[in-house]
């Protein structure tokens, strides 16, 4: 059997799970979780356990491995305080003094802030100037789209449309 047809039959039960497991405690996305099952399933599909196995423990093997998943997800993160110590040669103490230096911004900052205070307020969704300052502000497409609740896939969608609307600026 083709995997485009493995695929049609699974994929209800599929997006069942995903939703169960995305929206449970806010640290994994739908559409991160579904992809991650469909690449699950294609690996039993090359395997042969499609054909060896039920439907339900197929599901069960989705399931444990989106939660995998999950797991391993949460693992890698390491949450930083703003007012955290550190040791450098500039004489700031913590990130947040690194964060409110006072010094004048260059004459290539300033264009710099001008050009993105244009693009904040003309045209942009709410969503769009949300990403946008994210992205900013050094977040990853997956910190980004975990901050918001949306897939990394959407927020590429988005910012790409906030080039699009850039270009004028």
């Amino acid at each position: 059997m083709k995997f485009d047809e493995i695929l049609k039959i699974f994929r209800p039960g599929l997006i069942s799970i995903s939703k169960t497991l995305g929206y449970g405690d806010g640290s994994a996305d739908f559409e991160d979780i579904l992809q991650e099952m469909i690449i699950h399933l294609w690996d039993l599909w090359k395997k042969g356990k499609i054909d060896t196995n039920t439907r339900s423990y197929i599901l069960q093997s989705c399931w444990f491995h989106a939660k995998n998943c999950i797991r391993k997800s949460k693992k890698s993160r390491t949450p930083i305080s703003l007012e955290a110590s550190y040791d450098d040669t500039d004489g700031k103490n913590n990130i947040m003094d690194f964060m409110l230096d006072d010094a004048e911004p260059t004459e290539e900052e300033f264009d710099g802030r001008m050009t993105i205070k244009n693009i904040l307020s003309n045209g942009l969704s709410r969503r769009e100037k949300d990403i946008f300052r994210f992205t900013l502000e050094g977040y990853t497409l997956r910190d980004i789209g975990e901050m918001l609740g949306v897939s990394f896939v959407t927020v590429y969608n988005t910012l790409e449309e906030v080039k699009r609307k850039a270009v004028n600026y």
